[in-house]
C-alpha cells in the first residue's frame, strides 16, 4: 500500500469515531495525537490543525486550532494569517469570512469557520511571519 493511501486510511480512521452527523476525510495530509500536519507549498512553515468540532459539521459556525512551526521546528508566534476557502465543484467560496487570532507560542484560533453543503472543499491559508511568505492548503471532503 503506497503511502498517500495509508495517510488517507489514517485520516479516515482518526476521525471515525469523532461523532454523528457529516462526515469528512483530509486527503494526503499525515495525523498526529495535535492533528492535521501539512507543510507550506515552498516549506518555509509546518502547520498543524484541530477543529472544533468533529466531524466538521454544515451551516454550522465552528473554530480551528492550528500550530505554526517554522522549517526548524521552532514556533512562529508572529504570523499574519489570511484565510480563504472555496468548493471547487461549484465555484463557489465560504459564506463567512474567516480571521486568525494569535493565542501565544505559535497557536492561533481560525474563527468564523462554515461550510453550507457536504462535497470537496479546500481552505487556503496564507502566513506572512518574520519577512516570509508562504501558503498552503486543506484540502477536504465532507459527506
Amino acid at each position: 500500500m503506497n503511502r498517500r493511501v495509508v495517510l488517507m486510511l489514517v485520516a479516515a480512521l482518526a476521525l471515525a469515531g469523532a461523532g454523528a452527523g457529516a462526515s469528512v476525510l483530509l486527503r494526503g495530509h499525515a495525523v498526529t495525537p495535535t492533528g492535521t500536519v501539512v507543510p507550506s507549498a515552498h516549506g518555509v512553515f509546518r502547520v498543524s490543525y484541530d477543529t472544533s468540532l468533529r466531524p466538521i459539521p454544515i451551516n454550522t459556525m465552528h473554530t480551528w486550532t492550528v500550530h505554526i512551526d517554522d522549517a526548524d521546528g521552532r514556533p512562529v508566534t508572529d504570523a499574519t494569517i489570511q484565510i480563504s476557502g472555496d468548493m471547487p465543484g461549484h465555484g463557489h467560496g465560504l459564506p463567512t469570512a474567516p480571521q486568525a487570532r494569535a493565542l501565544g507560542g505559535g497557536d492561533y484560533l481560525l474563527e468564523g469557520m462554515q461550510f453550507q453543503m457536504s462535497g470537496d472543499w479546500y481552505v487556503d491559508l496564507e502566513i506572512q511571519a518574520a519577512g516570509k511568505i508562504d501558503t498552503l492548503r486543506i484540502d477536504f471532503t465532507i459527506s
